[in-house]
């Protein structure tokens, strides 16, 4: 079975029903995905909802440096997140009958990032029936023709989102903490943050 995995479910209709104009919804939970037919064979079109994984420490308290980290779903480490637990149990799921996913998320850094981390973490065969779909506008047009010619998966730009990412964690959680260790040891505390830009900045 081919899986087709989106950015958003708004696109995630759009794309059924460009591939297929008898495209059936389905739904699990509050989750809406589509059943289609492409190229001759059912194709499932499952949305996830921007990110679903994250970037997470592993080391406890507020000691710095800290370098120990690790990728985890997002709604484990942010309760704003946890709608989006629906989104990734559906996903696993469809993953697991999974022949070949096809990429279907924005065709920028981010978008590749997502769907990479969603392939690494939930599809057995990540490595090799992981391809990509590229297309820089929502259009039957621009859809039809990213889908019959089919590529392989960009994995520069994915792993160009994965480290900045990481380097964005890494920054910000040290440099916050090494912020906050000078604040506590004049007699002080406050809970501070600084990221990348503006850390080395000043």
């Amino acid at each position: 079975m081919i899986v087709i995995l989106t950015e958003k479910p708004k696109v995630a209709e759009k794309i059924a029903y460009f591939l297929d104009s008898k495209a059936k919804a389905m739904k699990k939970g509050k989750v809406k995905y589509f059943k289609i037919m492409f190229k001759g064979q059912e194709a499932l079109v499952v949305p996830a909802v921007g990110h679903l994984f994250s970037v997470a420490g592993l080391d406890k308290g507020f000691s710095y440096p800290s370098f120990n980290i690790t990728w985890k779903p997002m709604y484990e480490g942010n309760k704003q997140s946890q709608y989006t637990k629906e989104y990734l149990t559906l996903i696993k799921e469809m993953m697991a009958q999974a022949d070949v996913v096809v990429c279907a998320t924005d065709y920028d850094v981010e978008g590749s990032l997502i769907g990479y981390k969603v392939a690494q973490h939930l599809f057995t065969h990540w490595r090799d029936k992981l391809i990509r779909a590229k297309f820089s506008a929502i259009t039957r047009k621009d859809i039809n023709e990213a889908f019959s010619s089919l590529t392989e998966m960009d994995w520069g730009n994915a792993v160009a989102g994965e480290l900045r990412h990481e380097l964005d964690w890494l920054y910000g959680i040290n440099l916050s903490r090494a912020l906050m260790s000078a604040l506590k040891s004049v007699g002080k505390f406050k809970i501070m943050s600084m990221g990348r830009v503006q850390g080395p900045a000043l």
